[in-house]
């Protein structure tokens, strides 16, 4: 039986398999993603902070859900929540 991952063998990538048994299915987000799943790449810089907090949120994740959860994903489903909002924001003040 292989024993957990620790998070520093997360960050460095060795997390593959590590996560034996299914784990129940958490509710999902409201956001849907967009129709297309292309994706680009893109190079940012964020605090220190936020990167720690990216690791540590997908670590935690992929163990709750059974499966590998980027860092990615994340940010992908945060800045749909917030472009909802946003758009719902502009809609609101155009009436």
């Amino acid at each position: 039986m292989r024993s957990k991952p620790t998070l520093d063998e997360f960050r460095s990538g060795g997390a593959e398999g590590a996560v034996e048994e299914q784990a129940p299915k958490t509710k999902q987000s409201n956001v849907s993603p967009p129709a297309v799943d292309e994706k680009q790449n893109k190079t940012i810089r964020i605090r220190k902070s936020f990167n720690s907090r990216l690791a540590d949120e997908a670590f935690a994740r992929s163990k709750v859900e059974g499966r590998k959860v980027n860092e990615s994903d994340i940010v992908d489903e945060a800045l749909g929540e917030w472009f909802a909002k946003l758009d719902q924001a502009r809609s609101e003040q155009s009436i």
